[in-house]
């Protein structure tokens, strides 16, 4: 007797059966089933390439995911025109899957190029950047909203505007558990959207975890779930604190991306040790270095795939223009992932490394709060003050306007007979003369009417 079940399993199929497998759809194969070597309660599927013949497709995926398939399929043929980093990043950033991983009928990428550029990124702290998360949804979703404000629709025509633009980007996008939060979080968003009212970050995201995590329990073990929601929510606690901090010292956009990073590497950087025992020492100015090319190269990238398909000359220009883009992130790979050792930190790799990171991580926090209270005690400053102190570069700007207006409003005035030392002849005054005229503030003597 046979008991029907389901399980999650990880297959190892070969290139030939790659090839034949599209998403949706309902395969039988034969292979070899065993846990996997790095966790055990991964199970895995090797398929030989002698059985791959015998793979049956029960039932045949749906139209729509044979049309997204082509695409992919396109995209990819497109892709192999670019340069190395292009060919290995472009797919990386647009759909999450590094060019090496990807399968295509033209010329393979060069590994051992691919395999050093990946870990450089790693090595580097970048490597976070080609695993698609809310970015791509917040720039469709941006661009939805500014469509919709400038067609002057009501709150219900952008709430479905923008859930027609998260639908449809999942469905062309690889699944991953990242990108069911980001498609949760989003769906959650139409509420404030069809009330009218500004969307909140942080309970948002607990709702998003609390119902993902209830609809499927895995999630709750899955660290690709847990980093985009460590990052989520770092960003929308400290990004704020820190920008507002930072502006004092450096220009607004260069303070924001700075706080936007640091947030996202406060809470990600102890789950990141259980996936790696190394800290990325450069990972803030590696960062740093890419987040201005990143959004124009997602976009160029998202509407090269969207385009391939019917039109290749026009995706392979707006890929060629997302690999200009990606070329920054080989350069930081380059720059702050070197080979020799210093740029990552080795440190234990298991819960208890992850818990000495939280705890020097808080350490710092206090450290930096009790400098704070110092530097204010010592100035004699009190404990809230009604207005900020501008940043230095906003005082330097308001000094210079109030001295070109000072300047401007100067009068001179002419030379009087006690300054150049010379009497004024005394007379009596004429009939057509008047007498001078004396102002006082108040009545007394030489006041009249």
């Amino acid at each position: 007797m046979r008991t029907p079940s389901a399980v999650d399993v990880q297959a190892l199929l070969p290139e030939a059966l790659c090839m034949r497998i599209v998403q949706g759809g309902e395969y039988r194969m034969a292979g070899t089933l065993a846990r996997a070597p790095w966790d055990a309660r991964t199970l895995q599927l090797t398929v030989a390439r002698r059985d791959a013949g015998s793979a049956l497709a029960l039932r045949p995926p749906a139209p729509w995911r044979r049309a997204v398939h082509a695409m992919q399929r396109r995209f990819f043929d497109v892709v192999e025109g670019l340069s190395d980093q292009g060919r290995v990043l472009v797919p990386g950033l647009t759909l999450g899957v590094l060019g090496q991983d990807a399968l295509g009928e033209g010329e393979p990428v060069d590994e051992v190029y691919a395999r050093r550029l990946e870990e450089g990124s790693r090595r580097a702290g970048i490597i976070h950047l080609m695993a698609v998360s809310g970015g791509h949804y917040a720039l469709l979703v941006a661009a939805a909203t500014a469509l919709c404000s400038w067609a002057l629709m009501p709150r219900w025509a952008v709430a479905c505007a923008r859930a027609a633009a998260v639908a449809a980007l999942t469905a062309v996008l690889v699944p991953s558990e990242s990108i069911t939060r980001a498609v949760v979080m989003h769906l959650f968003a139409l509420g404030y959207v069809l009330l009218g009212r500004r969307s909140q970050t942080a309970p948002l995201l607990l709702w998003t975890a609390i119902v993902s995590i209830v609809a499927r329990p895995a999630r709750a073990a899955d660290l690709g779930f847990a980093l985009s929601c460590a990052a989520v929510l770092g960003i929308a606690l400290a990004s704020g604190p820190l920008a507002a901090a930072l502006r004092r010292w450096l220009p607004r956009t260069m303070a924001d991306a700075l706080a936007t990073t640091l947030g996202a590497q406060l809470l990600t950087s102890p789950l990141q040790l259980l996936m790696q025992p190394r800290i990325a020492l450069w990972a803030v100015p590696a960062n740093l270095l890419v987040a201005p090319w990143m959004d124009a190269a997602t976009v160029c990238g998202l509407v090269a795939y969207t385009v391939s398909w019917c039109m290749p000359q026009v995706g392979f220009a707006f890929a060629w223009c997302a690999s200009l883009g990606t070329k920054s992130v080989e350069i930081a790979a380059d720059v702050f992932g070197a080979e020799d050792g210093s740029a990552t930190l080795a440190w234990p790799s298991d819960t208890v490394g992850a818990l000495r990171m939280a705890a020097a991580e808080i350490l710092v926090l206090l450290i930096a709060v009790l400098l704070r209270a110092m530097a204010r005690l010592r100035d004699g400053m009190p404990r809230r003050r009604a207005f900020a102190s501008p940043a230095p570069i906003v005082r330097s700007r308001l000094w210079w306007r109030r001295t070109a207006a000072m300047l401007v409003r100067l009068r001179w005035r002419p030379r009087t007979a006690r300054a150049t030392g010379r009497r004024r002849p005394h007379g009596r005054v004429g009939a057509g003369s008047r007498p001078p005229r004396h102002r006082a503030s108040g009545g007394g003597e030489g006041s009249g009417p």
